[in-house]
């Protein structure tokens, strides 16, 4: 079986939704960020989250309205970017902003035990890329950033809640100082959606 990641897919989803169960914040309101979070009591669920992530939160996330979003399901075929098609096995979703910032979250549809957990958390950290510290989202886990030749920062964390792992990140051009708290809560985001 093989496990595409969420940058692997490339399916135009052109309504995909953002209304949820999620309630909204006060636009003037601190979205809440992993460091006053305890991550470590999300009881996650493997199935379809997207259409519970807030609004809101995808807009501080990118830090505008996204302009374009996509979505996708166990057992749909994509293309991968070498050209070929594969069959994803998680749930996930991405935004994209009008600058080029783009926020992502995915979750396994098999159970991940947390030996598994540990090699994809290894697996993770490839060239151009740096651990930072997890701040407790899931156990075991993995915080990288990862800055790309054009200069685009993408912070990723990664970890295993329950039996479910859980991608979340935000890509940015450049290095915003605002990109580790809105990674950081845009994450919150992706654990609350994705709660028992």
């Amino acid at each position: 079986m093989r496990w595409i990641g969420a940058a692997a897919v490339s399916v135009l989803l052109g309504g995909c939704s953002l209304v949820g169960g999620s309630p909204e914040r006060e636009p003037d309101a601190e979205p809440t960020t992993l460091t006053s979070y305890d991550a470590r009591e999300a009881a996650v669920v493997r199935g379809p989250f997207c259409d519970r992530l807030s609004p809101t939160g995808v807009e501080h996330a990118l830090g505008a309205v996204p302009e374009g979003g996509e979505q996708w399901e166990n057992g749909d075929r994509v293309r991968l970017p070498d050209g070929t098609r594969d069959r994803v096995h998680e749930f996930g979703c991405r935004w994209t902003g009008e600058d080029g910032s783009v926020a992502t979250a995915y979750l396994f549809v098999p159970p991940v035990t947390p030996r598994q957990a540990r090699s994809l958390a290894r697996d993770s950290v490839g060239a151009g890329c740096s651990t930072f510290a997890a701040q407790g989202f899931g156990r075991p886990n993995v915080a990288t950033r990862c800055v790309d030749d054009e200069a685009t920062t993408e912070l990723t964390y990664r970890g295993l809640f329950g039996d479910a792992w859980v991608v979340c990140s935000l890509q940015a051009p450049g290095d915003p100082a605002s990109l580790p708290t809105r990674a950081s809560a845009w994450c919150v985001e992706v654990l609350e959606a994705a709660r028992a």
